[in-house]
């Protein structure tokens, strides 16, 4: 009995031995995408726009820390076109999110599903708009959201890996201007916005 532990204990070591590192999630990493985004709003204010041009498509840019292969901290930038219907000289939203991101499974898988939440700065420009049908003005809005991600990252190599992302995230703009003058409104402006990205990622320390 004790021959045959030990010569399964070798096997099994052996085994271990010969198992690559298929994946990496630790230390820094840049990741560069696109977007596809839908919005919507409640406020009789923006519910229009959202009606006229509800979709769009852009880019993302982040950066990310790991401080392990299950915890890391990610911070991205993006912005999306929502002028495809060529209503407007421009129909932007840009934003950017901070958030903490949990990572599933092990170096020895390709397959690493994700989680997130954090928080979201949203910036949406619209030029031109009329107001009661005259005019020609620039309407921005600025606000801070919340979101709640998940997705999966698939390591063509142990440092490299392709990504997928659906993000949720609602919140209410705060500061509204027209042609630069703040305006007050009677209401809350809020804002939701679903998107999905695809991206590539490159982990640094491998």
């Amino acid at each position: 009995m004790k021959l045959l532990a030990t010569t399964l204990l070798f096997f099994a070591c052996l085994t271990l031995l010969a198992q690559d590192v298929s994946s990496t999630t630790s230390g820094f990493s840049f990741e560069i995408g696109g977007e596809y985004a839908g919005w919507s709003s409640n406020s009789n204010f923006i519910s229009d726009l959202a009606e006229l041009d509800p979709d769009g498509y852009g880019y993302k840019l982040g950066v990310a820390y790991g401080f392990s292969e299950k915890l890391s901290l990610s911070m991205a930038y993006s912005g999306v076109n929502f002028n495809l219907n060529d209503n407007w000289t421009k129909f932007a939203v840009t934003g950017l999110d901070v958030y903490g991101r949990i990572t599933f499974g092990g170096t020895l898988q390709k397959f690493r599903p994700f989680l997130g939440a954090g928080i979201s700065t949203r910036a949406m420009k619209v030029d031109p708009v009329t107001l009661d049908g005259f005019g020609e003005f620039e309407l921005k809005n600025t606000g801070l959201g919340f979101f709640g991600a998940g997705g999966a990252n698939y390591h063509f190599l142990p440092n490299l890996a392709g990504a997928f992302q659906l993000r949720f995230t609602t919140g209410d703009f705060s500061g509204n201007t027209i042609s630069g003058e703040q305006v007050d409104i009677d209401e809350t402006v809020d804002f939701t916005i679903i998107t999905l990205s695809l991206s590539v990622k490159y982990f640094l320390e491998y």
